[in-house]
């Protein structure tokens, strides 16, 4: 008798864990994290002309004019980046925008440098964490 009352006080006292009280809600009804929508770039566009994958910048062009379509996003950047591999670490910022209540662009005063590099435009999510990157070539005749 006595061995029936520890068995049945142990079935009792094992099916009633904080454990399992903690995981007994329908998962439709538990707090999901709300999370924002992540950074997209979904076009971008130049004032240069395009020829086999590299934008070309024409003899005494002053500026060019990036234009970013980009959704969940609070800032652009645009990098330039010269060619090759491993050359990350020598990209050098040309601009951002941080306003794309009227679109996100950039006018790059271009000078009279010469160019073989590559274009890098980084959108930056409004949830602080996600981006989103493309990349073009441009060369200067």
């Amino acid at each position: 008798m006595t061995a029936a009352v520890f068995l049945c006080c142990t079935f009792v006292l094992g099916s009633c864990s904080p454990q399992q009280a903690q995981n007994s809600l329908p998962e439709d009804q538990e707090a999901q994290p709300r999370q924002l929508p992540q950074a997209k770039i979904s076009n971008v566009s130049t004032t240069l002309e395009e020829q086999d994958n590299w934008f070309i910048v024409p003899e005494n062009t002053e500026t060019v004019t990036f234009k970013v379509e980009a959704e969940h996003t609070n800032t652009v950047l645009f990098w330039i980046a010269p060619t090759g591999t491993e050359t990350g670490k020598e990209r050098k910022i040309i601009g951002y925008d941080t306003d794309g209540s009227d679109g996100w662009s950039l006018e790059w005063k271009v000078g009279n440098q010469a160019l073989h590099d590559h274009i890098s435009i980084e959108a930056l999510g409004v949830d602080g964490r996600t981006m989103d990157s493309y990349t073009l070539n441009i060369h200067s005749e």
